[in-house]
Order: C-alpha cells, then structure tokens, then sequence
C-alpha cells in the first residue's frame, strides 16, 4: 500500500515538472515571437526613415542638416523633423514654425496634437523606458574630415537605434560618435539587437554576434560606412 502511494506521488510530481516545463517554453516561445515582432517593426521604421531620406535627397540633393540653423546660427529644429513631409506627415509639417525653435510654444503645442502618430515614426518599439515624445533615433554624422581613421566614407550619415536617449524627436540634438559606441556596447550587453540605418537606405543590426565577428563597434561601424 505504501509502495503504491509512493508511486503515485512520483508520477503526479512528474506530471506536475512536465507541465511546468511545457508552461515554460511555452511562454518562453511567445515571448521570443513578440520581440522577433518588434524587432521587424523596428526595421521596418528605419526604412521609412531610409525612403524619406532618399526623398530628401532627391529634391535637395543632399542629405538633411543634423540641425537647421536660424540666420545666427542657434540651432531650431532636428533633421527628424525635415523628414516630416517624406513620411506622410506633411500636415504636421506645416503646422510647425520653422523659424522658431522647437521648444516654442506654438511648436510644442503642434507636436502635443501629434502624439502618438508621428512621435512614433521616430521611436524603437523595443525602447519601453523613454517618455512618449523622446525619439530612439539618433544621427551620426562622419564627413571626410571628421572620420575617426581619416578614411573617405560613402555613406556619410547613420542612423542609430538608442533607447532611453532623452531626447525630443524635434529636438536638435543626437549623439557623439564616443556616446554612440558606448550605449551600443551596453545595450547589446543587455542582450538587445541596435538597428542601423545608412543614408543610401541600408537597414541591418548589431548583435553580440555582430561583435564578435567584427571585434569591435568601431570596427563593424567602419564597415558600414565604409564606400564600396
């Protein structure tokens, strides 16, 4: 009797382990199908911002300021938001004042209205700690003369997915080549993909495996850039 009482316990615990193991790859399953899905919608934003880019490029021929400048000088507005028309957001667009800063309160106002719908364009779903209207989006400029190994580049400008940046999608303002190395390291030690956009429309992402191929940040940067 005893015997079959041990038995019986033996089976229900095993019963109970082969549930809880299913339970767990079960949800370990859902939830890598979700992250595989906001990477993909991540991508997929930074190749609208690659199209609107060539856009831009198209009827300027060149590619956007990181800031456009008033008469003096004072930056004013982020090349985000040049980007507007080349997103289906032309509307929005308008209704800003160009001539005054973004943070003015007419332009506050017109960016408030447009919350959710164009903030977004500008914002990582992956990036869950940043306020609404703070763009995952930022910009790295390398002309000739400013190229960390003196090499001539083609490409010229990358956009890069960082989160919890702090800063407005209208703001005139990204970051250094240093600071960019350093939050990649750190967000792919966190085991996060960072999504890279080149401004011929180029879309790829850094992985832990990415640097372990490449060695480096700068190396696998370089190789972005680099003219073919």
């Amino acid at each position: 009797m005893l015997a079959a009482v041990k038995k019986h316990g033996i089976s229900t615990l095993i019963v109970l382990l082969t549930g809880l193991i299913g339970c767990f790859v079960g949800v370990n399953f859902v939830l890598q199908q979700r992250q595989q899905a906001r990477n993909t919608q991540c991508g997929g934003r930074m190749a609208q911002l690659g199209f609107a880019l060539q856009g831009y490029y198209n009827k300027f021929g060149r590619f956007p300021h990181l800031a456009e400048r008033d008469a003096d000088g004072r930056p004013l507005m982020s090349w985000r938001v040049q980007l507007l028309p080349y997103l289906d957001t032309g509307d929005v667009y308008g209704r800003l004042d160009l001539s005054q800063p973004w943070d003015s309160p007419k332009n506050v106002i017109v960016a408030e209205q447009s919350l959710p719908n164009v903030a977004s364009r500008f914002r990582s779903p992956n990036d869950f700690k940043s306020a609404d209207d703070n763009t995952s989006f930022v910009a790295v400029s390398l002309s000739p003369e400013k190229s960390p190994d003196g090499r001539n580049y083609g490409r010229g400008i990358i956009i890069v997915e960082i989160h919890n940046t702090g800063i407005h999608w209208m703001e005139p303002r990204d970051l250094t080549l240093a600071q960019v190395r350093s939050r990649v390291v750190e967000m792919v030690a966190r085991g996060e993909s960072v999504h890279v956009l080149t401004a011929d429309g180029q879309v790829g992402y850094i992985t832990e495996g990415s640097l372990v191929f490449h060695g480096s940040v700068d190396d696998l940067l370089t190789q972005w850039l680099q003219q073919d």
